[in-house]
């Protein structure tokens, strides 16, 4: 007798059942989400404001410190961007002049607005340098501001509302300001990243340390970088040449109030104002076509 395979029946999966999604389960739902969204974000804004990875953050706030201890004017004050940081040596015309020099420019993602920022402080603290010099890259006055760092500055949000409203700053201007503050796991995801991946590493030291490896940092503020990278400065020259070439030169309407405002500050309190570029490589500078568009630069500075 042959045997037979006598099939299985077939079962059908298990069924999840689903109630019935009235008006107020599906409003309960969102606001559950809403507010889970919410204690996250303020979550990470607590975080992030103490632990972020970010050198600039750590650069600002040791700058800002290094202003607001000082009890005298000094006869020659730096601001500006990395570029002075790293390129104007108050040790040497402390030296060299015998005159006293004060170096706190930060970062170009906060432009000139942090210069305007630092300089009406220092003013308000110990009263007018002898003259201040602005140190910028030739770029900068076309970028736009970088507000994650401009929420870094240490100032009241109140009080730094009201300097944006009196320098003409737009309503986009504020937004990118409010978004900034308030959405950091967005706008620092590489930090907030970092902290996710690697919670053990973070500690509120991490960003000043990676300062103290690439400089060396003297007590006037001045930023010497520990080595040279000519493989670095061949890239920049090769970025800087494709950016130039991509459009004329347009200032950043955020840049453009605040350098107003600095040479009105300079107005009133009589103390010269300097504004330099920073020093440029020669094979950047070799290029006809980036010769044009640095004198527009310059002759907008000038204006």
């Amino acid at each position: 007798m042959n045997e037979r395979t006598v099939p299985h029946p077939v079962s059908e999966p298990p069924q999840e059942i689903m109630p019935a999604a009235g008006r107020m389960r599906i409003v309960m739902t969102g606001v559950v989400a809403c507010a889970l969204c919410a204690v996250l974000m303020i979550a990470s804004n607590f975080v992030l404001a103490k632990y972020s990875s970010n050198a600039g953050t750590a650069l600002i706030r040791a700058k800002w410190e290094l202003l607001t201890s000082q009890e005298h004017p000094v006869d020659i004050l730096v601001l500006g961007d990395s570029s002075a940081n790293q390129g104007i040596d108050t040790e040497y015309i402390i030296a060299a002049s015998g005159m006293s020099a004060l170096n706190v420019a930060t970062t170009a993602a906060t432009g000139a607005f942090n210069d305007l920022l630092m300089l009406e402080r220092y003013i308000d603290r110990v009263g007018p340098p002898t003259c201040a010099v602005v140190g910028h890259a030739y770029d900068l006055w076309r970028r736009p501001l970088r507000y994650t760092l401009i929420t870094r500055i240490p100032i009241d949000a109140e009080v730094l509302r009201q300097r944006m409203n009196a320098l003409g700053y737009g309503f986009s201007s504020k937004l990118r300001l409010f978004l900034a503050r308030h959405l950091r796991a967005y706008y620092e995801n590489k930090s907030m990243k970092e902290l996710l991946f690697y919670p053990w590493e973070a500690r509120e030291s991490a960003a000043s340390e990676k300062l103290n490896e690439r400089f060396a940092i003297h007590p006037s503020g001045f930023y010497a970088d520990r080595a040279a990278s000519p493989t670095g400065v061949a890239a920049d020259t090769r970025r800087h040449l494709e950016s130039m070439r991509a459009g004329p030169f347009v200032p950043a309407h955020e840049n453009q109030q605040a350098l107003r405002a600095l040479v009105a500050l300079a107005d009133e309190h009589g103390f010269r104002l300097y504004i330099a570029n920073s020093a440029l490589y020669s094979g950047l500078y070799a290029d006809e076509e980036f010769r044009e568009y640095l004198g527009d630069v310059n002759d907008y500075i000038a204006d």
